[in-house]
Formats: structure tokens, C-alpha cells, sequence
């Protein structure tokens, strides 16, 4: 039998007499006075009442594990951009504002090994990891990596029912949007030599200033220090390979979501470096707040 919570609370505290407790706070002995349980409740519930409802946002799903650490790292940027977000739309920062989100981490084989048929194909992982995401109630998602964008139309056609935003696409359009004409892109050596970035600069209308092979190479390899947590190192390389870019192309995109991590787009002139996991955590962060989803999760 279910106890009203004064009841509840006289019934499992008897020290407590005629709404005070006598008991030891610091090194005295004090009486002190303790509230209905059942009028705070009441309360609660008209204050919830009067509260202002949050706008109705869609539930998102941040597909990370590639590595692990640019997929918190993705989160956090979403988060600062569904601030952002909030800000241009007027709506207070509370807990209850943002978007549900969920960050899904599985171990996902590598993307580069797989590419050029050296490893096992990541396509089982992503799907599972896109079905975690869908049994959540998510219906768009972002996935924190963007040599697994190889795979991005394979999980568009197994997923017709989810919005997955494309990393490249949008980074070009944002690359558009500052001005530049040309562009090079730092990625894995397996995003390169796919044309992911070349098709989706062109496709924007932008000229591509490709790398070199021993760039592309030097760049995969500061990528896989990161992951391994040799930042310093990395650091320097990547340090370098920027500043060599930007003497030929308008501007540089970061287009591995481990990048991020060591350089930072602020320390640049305005629109010469644009970050691909800024791009796609603003992106998930505006579709959020304007496709509303009523979806809830799935119930075995």
C-alpha cells in the first residue's frame, strides 16, 4: 500500500513528531522543522505547471567510436552549438532546452583498412550502432567521423526513416559561405583518395587544391597519433600542414573530426580554416530545433 509521503515519512522516521525532527546537526542537538511532504508536492507541481514550457526539438544521436575521444568531443560541440542556436532563437538556456541526445560509441574497424580492403568493413558496426540510435527514438544523426562517410549512402538506404547529415556536403557549403574559391582539405589518406571532399567542393563550386602523397601521408599519420594520444607531436605536423595549404588555397578544411582536437580554426584569419565537426555539430544542433520530432523510443 502506497503511504502519502508525510505518512510514508513519519512511518520510516520516528523522530519525527508534529512536522520536526530532533536530531544531531554539527555538535548540537537541535529540533528542526521539516515540511509537508504532501504540500511540497502540490507546490512542485503548480510551480512545473507555471513553468515555461522548452520548444519542441527533435531527438539526436551523435554516432561516435572513430575514435572514441573526438566522439565526446563531437558532444561537446553539439551542445555548445545548440546554445548558440538557442541564443539566435530567444530561447533561455535551461537543462530541459536541449535537444535529447545520445552519443553511441562502438567499436567500429578502421575505415582507411577497410577502404583499400586491408580490414573488415565497418558497415556492421554503423549499422548496429544506427539501429541503437533509432531504438532510442533519434531520427537524425551525425556520425563523428568522416572516412565513414564512404559508407554514408549504404546507411541512407538501410535507414530511409532517419536524417543523417552528410559532414562533407555541409562543410563545403560552409566554405561556400566565407567566400573562399579554392579549398585543400587534411584528412586520412583513405577520405582523400575517395574524393569525398573533392566531389562535394566541386558540387559547391569551389576549385580543390589537392596534396601531396607524402602531405596526405604525413597528415594520416599525425590523424593516428592523436588517437593515440601523442598530441605534441601531431601538433607540429598538422601545424605545418596548414600553414603550407593556406599558402594555395583560400582556405582549409579539417576534414577528420580527430583534427579539431590540436588546431583550432580561431587562431586563424576569419574563414580560412572551417572545422568539418564545428560544421556538422551546428547543422545537427539547427535541424534539431527546427524539425521537431514527436518520436519516442521503441518499446521491446
Amino acid at each position: 500500500m502506497l503511504l502519502p509521503i508525510d505518512r510514508f515519512m513519519r512511518k520510516t522516521h520516528p523522530d519525527i513528531e508534529n512536522g520536526h525532527y530532533e536530531g544531531i546537526f554539527g555538535n548540537r542537538t537541535m529540533r528542526k522543522s521539516i515540511c509537508d511532504g504532501n504540500s511540497m508536492f502540490n507546490q512542485t507541481t503548480v510551480a512545473a505547471q507555471r513553468a515555461p514550457r522548452p520548444a519542441p526539438t527533435s531527438a539526436v544521436a551523435i554516432i561516435g567510436g572513430m575514435g572514441p575521444e573526438a566522439g565526446v568531443d563531437m558532444t561537446s560541440r553539439f551542445l555548445t552549438a545548440c546554445r548558440e542556436e538557442m541564443a539566435r532563437r530567444g530561447v533561455p538556456v535551461t537543462d530541459q532546452s536541449y535537444p535529447p541526445h545520445v552519443l553511441i560509441q562502438y567499436c567500429v574497424p578502421d575505415r582507411t583498412a577497410a577502404f583499400q580492403g586491408m580490414g573488415d568493413s565497418p558497415v556492421p558496426a554503423l549499422v548496429a550502432a544506427l539501429g541503437t540510435a533509432r531504438a532510442a527514438g533519434a531520427r537524425l544523426c551525425g556520425i563523428a567521423c568522416n572516412t565513414a562517410h564512404l559508407w554514408h549512402e549504404d546507411m541512407e538506404r538501410l535507414f530511409p526513416d532517419m536524417t543523417l547529415v552528410h559532414i562533407a556536403r555541409e562543410a563545403a557549403a560552409t566554405v561556400r559561405r566565407t567566400g573562399a574559391k579554392t579549398a585543400a582539405v587534411l584528412a586520412t589518406t583513405a577520405t582523400q583518395e575517395s574524393g569525398l571532399y573533392r566531389r562535394a567542393l566541386v558540387e559547391a563550386g569551389l576549385g580543390v587544391i589537392e596534396r601531396s602523397p607524402r602531405e596526405m601521408q604525413q597528415v594520416h599519420e599525425a590523424i593516428f597519433q592523436i588517437k593515440a594520444g601523442a598530441l605534441p607531436a601531431a601538433t607540429r605536423t598538422l601545424e605545418a600542414a596548414v600553414a603550407c595549404a593556406l599558402r594555395e588555397a583560400d582556405c582549409v578544411v579539417l576534414g577528420c573530426t580527430e583534427l579539431g582536437l590540436v588546431i583550432h580554426p580561431g587562431q586563424y584569419a576569419a574563414g580560412a580554416v572551417v572545422d568539418a565537426a564545428d560544421v556538422l555539430a551546428a547543422r545537427l544542433a539547427e535541424q534539431a530545433f527546427s524539425h521537431p520530432s514527436t518520436l519516442s523510443p521503441e518499446t521491446p
